[in-house]
This record gives C-alpha cells, structure tokens and sequence, in this order.
C-alpha cells in the first residue's frame, strides 16, 4: 500500500505530534503538486469541470486514498479501474 495513506492509518489516533505533522505536511506538498498541475489543464482548456483545481484534487485524491486503503483487505484492480474510468469521465478526458 501507500505509505502516506498507510501512516494516516498507522497515526491518525497517535500522541505523536511531529510525525502526524510530517504526514500532513507530505500530504499537503502532494496536494499543492496536483492542484498546480490541474490548475495548468484548467488554464490550457485541456479540462473544464466548472470546478477549482483545489477541488479537482481533493476528489481525485480521496478516490486514490479509498482505493489505496482499500486494497489492504482485497483486490481492488477491478474497483480501480472502475474508479479511473469514472474520474476520466467527470473530468471530461
């Protein structure tokens, strides 16, 4: 699995301040790297949801969280790809 998503998991209910901060910080540097991105196709007319690049993110990030998680209890290719398909499409690509 993800290491980030599987520190979330590992942490969330910890008292340890400075790797939860570590965490949220890597997570926050992977948002602002996306959301950069999205905003960059949003400028170029490669995508246009009517939505913020912030948003675009956060939805595409969840749904790869989810699935991430996920997978520690089965096998989630169908899922993903059933995942991949539906962001492709809300994303108009």
């Amino acid at each position: 699995g993800c290491m980030v998503v599987n520190s979330i998991g590992d942490f969330a209910d910890s008292d340890d301040v400075e790797m939860l901060d570590a965490v949220k910080g890597h997570i926050a540097r992977i948002e602002g790297l996306f959301a950069r991105v999205i905003q960059q196709a949003i400028d170029s007319g490669e995508i246009d949801v009517g939505l913020s690049a912030r948003e675009v993110t956060r939805t595409v990030m969840a749904a790869a969280d989810g699935i991430v998680t996920r997978a520690r209890i089965e096998d989630v290719r169908p899922k993903a790809r059933d995942v991949s398909r539906s962001l492709k499409r809300l994303l108009g690509l």
